[in-house]
């Protein structure tokens, strides 16, 4: 595992002529095993701090340090990205390292993300929550110490979001890892983090602890509480 600490990280962009500021002057700190969820509205930097965290961008100004010698890294996006001609075992298969006990391995992969029987389908063959749950199992083959997620269920029905997280909630315990979240959806983030942080115009304008036990009941009035609060921060 491993903890990251981001201290006055800035990242701007030029669109036509202007500068737009991504993220301004950022100090965040996101302990190591933690479950972090990032929300805010479209255009406040989410994605873009994403991206700084896996090293896709580099920062302008500031810096983000990792505990531990070069912890490995896993990003998992909205689309599943699944090669078509390839099944849901060979495309697993792509991103798992070449080393160690590869079938067995990949077989208890597969088998952690429920697709065990599946493994021989096309991903023409699969419904949205399957093809995401092999992106799941390729983001997770090779053990990774942080797992970034850009709105991995966004595209999903809603029945189909609330498996895959409680799945989710439950793959991170197992493996132990830190996990960053980025999502639109409240419910989702208070669901699955121990801390909400919410952004607006590049910077964290709130971040919330979320106290309550595992698995969380989305009905409890704490929880409602808890999802009011940041509603009503966001669009107060």
């Amino acid at each position: 595992m491993a903890e990251i600490v981001l201290s006055g990280v800035s990242r701007s962009f030029w669109n036509p002529g202007k500068e737009i500021a991504a993220v301004r002057n950022l100090n965040l700190r996101i302990p190591s095993g933690g479950f972090i969820g990032i929300i805010g509205k479209s255009g406040c930097g989410k994605t873009t701090l994403l991206k700084l965290l896996a090293g896709l961008e580099q920062p302008d100004a500031g810096t983000i340090q990792c505990t531990g010698a070069a912890p490995r890294f896993s990003l998992m996006f909205q689309d599943p990205r699944l090669l078509p001609w390839l099944t849901v075992e060979q495309n697993v298969r792509l991103a798992f390292p070449a080393k160690g006990r590869f079938q067995k391995d990949l077989d208890a992969m597969l088998d952690l993300v429920g697709l065990g029987d599946w493994k021989g389908l096309f991903p023409r063959k699969l419904s949205g929550g399957m093809a995401q749950r092999v992106a799941l199992a390729r983001a997770l083959c090779r053990k990774p110490q942080i797992l970034l997620l850009d709105e991995p269920f966004g595209a999903l029905d809603a029945f189909t979001r609330k498996q895959l997280r409680e799945e989710l909630s439950e793959i991170w315990k197992t493996l132990a890892m830190t996990v960053i979240l980025v999502t639109h959806d409240i419910e989702e983030a208070v669901y699955l983090s121990d801390e909400v942080i919410q952004m607006k115009n590049g910077t964290i304008d709130a971040a919330i602890k979320v106290e309550l036990s595992r698995p969380r009941d989305c009905r409890s009035p704490e929880f409602q509480r808890i999802c009011r609060n940041i509603e009503d921060t966001l669009f107060g």
